[in-house]
C-alpha cells in the first residue's frame, strides 16, 4: 500500500502510515458514547497533549487511544 497524503484547507499535514492505520486520542466519554453516532462527528487528536489542551473535561472523563483504519477514498475532492 501506497502513502496517502492527509490534506487539510489545501495543505498537507501528514500521510497515512505504510500499515494503513493512524492512532490518536479521544475523550473517553466521546468514544463510549458518541463514536459513530453523533452528528456533527468526533474529535481524535494526534498527542495526549494536543487533546490535554484542546479539552477541559479529560481530567473527569480520561481518554482512550484509538486505531482509525483506512479502507478506501471514495472521493478525493478537487485537490
Amino acid at each position: 500500500m501506497g502513502k496517502e497524503e492527509i490534506i487539510e484547507n489545501g495543505e498537507k499535514i501528514g500521510e497515512l502510515s505504510d500499515s494503513g492505520f493512524v492512532e490518536g486520542y479521544m475523550c473517553r466519554t466521546d468514544f463510549n458514547f458518541e463514536a459513530g453516532c453523533a452528528l456533527g462527528g468526533v474529535s481524535v487528536y494526534s498527542s495526549i497533549d494536543d487533546l490535554k489542551k484542546n479539552r477541559e473535561c479529560i481530567d473527569d472523563c480520561g481518554y482512550v487511544k484509538v486505531k482509525i483504519v483506512y479502507v478506501e477514498t471514495p472521493y478525493a475532492g478537487k485537490q
